[in-house]
């Protein structure tokens, strides 16, 4: 039986919960600093990408905590360097600019869950052939956005008051994966194209 292997795709995975973990121990100043408000989108740029990686409470980082790990244990196969990096980064960028042009009413975003959903939905479409379970986890993305959209956060999502928990960034995310699921797709089917010529 093989022990748990540290590789690069792992490494990075660890590094973004240490991250995560940092900048909650970090509190309110990296709060501050790092949260998206729709005034200072221009001026502080960086914050589209940093309020991702900040959360409300220990709990709201939980959560998110407990649901990227169990992302990457029903799609194993995205922790490979090329879908990992990409996985990671592109949908916090999505979730961030729907925020930024579409919903100007909310006042600060924190919070991965956007980019989870994302990482759900990317993962769902790169993965439907070789992975079955695939269908039920995209069922339930789509039941749940569909939820939100219209009777508001389910309650046992509250690891903050309802109120707070900003719905759209899981559409937006939901969007965002969709898009480099098909454009990763695209690249598998480039890449074994290529294969079959050579």
């Amino acid at each position: 039986m093989r022990g748990f292997e540290l590789n690069p795709p792992r490494s990075i995975l660890l590094g973004v919960i240490c991250f995560m973990l940092v900048l909650q121990l970090a509190g309110q100043p990296a709060l501050e600093l790092l949260r998206w408000q729709p005034e200072l989108s221009t001026s502080q740029p960086w914050r589209i990408y940093t309020a991702h990686w900040l959360h409300v409470n220990v709990s709201h980082l939980a959560i998110n905590l407990a649901s990227l790990l169990a992302a990457f244990s029903l799609f194993p196969e995205l922790i490979k360097l090329r879908y990992l990096l990409v996985c990671l980064l592109l949908p916090p960028l999505g979730v961030g600019l729907g925020l930024s042009l579409l919903d100007s009413d909310i006042t600060w975003y924190v919070g991965y869950s956007g980019a989870l959903y994302g990482l759900l939905t990317s993962g769902a479409i790169v993965l439907y052939k070789r992975n079955p379970f695939v269908l039920w986890v995209a069922g339930f993305v789509i039941i749940k956005i569909a939820w939100e959209q219209f009777l508001g956060p389910i309650e046992s999502d509250v690891s903050l008051p309802v109120n707070q928990i900003a719905t759209q960034s899981h559409l937006y995310g939901a969007i965002s994966g969709v898009l480099l699921g098909t454009l990763l797709r695209l690249y598998e089917a480039c890449e074994s194209a290529k294969q079959l010529t050579n």
